[in-house]
């Protein structure tokens, strides 16, 4: 289907068919037309560039939020905060996963808006317009895999955390993404249930939380080409929580994390994952996020 198709009419999204130097067919996804028109719903298309959708260490606040009755929340309540929030959540979800973590970060907010987390909120439309052209391409790794191959693992998850990144709740925020033949499929960010009270711990609870989602890779892609994977390699920049699973059991001081620990190291017991090293600086949702855009 083509950009004048169900995707271009409908849904505004461009789609671009290429073939690289391998030969390889490719298949680009873009929003230029949606992003284009809420630019100028909000005014920002002669805005300088900004080259990420936050600013990193970015820290918000409720207690950046206005106190009701002061002039700065009757001038919030005039703005159009979760009109830009809702519009920027489903380019998000569609074709720019790297505004994803900035988005949810700023929806904390959207009951009561400061002028921090509006300018923090434009700043997203403002990186987006000038980057509209940027495409999701699928299909530039594809014939890298043998599906023949015993030890062929297209299915690839890296999993992050920030420790006590929310100022409000304690709570770190989980970073996900998870890749098929080296496309992207799935980027999520989300906050964690319960408060880690180590950069260990969010690190045990973002690899937990992701790990029960396996299943669904595995049937999405055999679904998709009768290939089934027993083993998703799943990329942590924590040497802490490999070291302790290669021993088998939990530090003293760490014991509070059983139930998590137990749930993945039966996880890698069972063959169903295979957690290894990432470096920090090459985990593709490394924090702070916005160095992915």
């Amino acid at each position: 289907m083509d950009d004048h198709g169900l995707l271009g009419r409908r849904l505004r999204i461009k789609v671009d068919h290429m073939v690289n130097e391998n030969g390889n067919v490719l298949i680009g996804l873009s929003q230029p037309v949606a992003i284009e028109a809420i630019a100028h719903e909000y005014s920002i298309q002669d805005s300088n560039p900004v080259s990420t959708p936050m600013q990193a260490n970015a820290k918000f606040s409720k207690l950046q939020s206005p106190s009701p009755g002061s002039p700065e929340y009757e001038h919030m309540e005039k703005v159009p905060y979760r009109n830009l929030l809702g519009s920027l959540g489903y380019i998000a979800q569609i074709t720019r996963g790297d505004i994803a973590f900035a988005v949810n970060k700023l929806a904390a907010f959207s009951s009561n808006p400061g002028k921090v987390h509006w300018l923090a909120l434009k700043r997203i439309l403002i990186y987006l317009f000038h980057s509209r052209h940027r495409r999701l391409v699928f299909g530039s790794k594809t014939n890298d895999f043998d599906l023949d191959a015993s030890t062929t693992k297209p299915i690839q998850v890296y999993c992050d955390a920030d420790h006590g990144g929310c100022l409000d709740s304690g709570k770190s925020t989980t970073g996900v993404l998870v890749t098929v033949f080296g496309d992207s499929v799935n980027m999520a960010s989300r906050k964690q249930g319960k408060v880690a009270n180590s950069t260990g711990a969010a690190e045990l609870y973002a690899v937990d939380d992701e790990t029960r989602n396996h299943n669904a890779y595995r049937s999405l892609l055999f679904d998709m080409t009768e290939f089934y994977q027993a083993t998703i390699p799943t990329h942590t920049d924590s040497q802490v929580i490999i070291k302790q699973l290669d021993r088998g059991e939990l530090s003293r001081r760490t014991k509070h994390l059983r139930l998590a620990f137990n749930a993945v190291k039966d996880r890698v017991a069972d063959g169903h994952i295979e957690l290894t090293h990432v470096d920090g600086k090459e985990n593709p949702v490394g924090f702070p996020h916005p160095r992915l855009g």
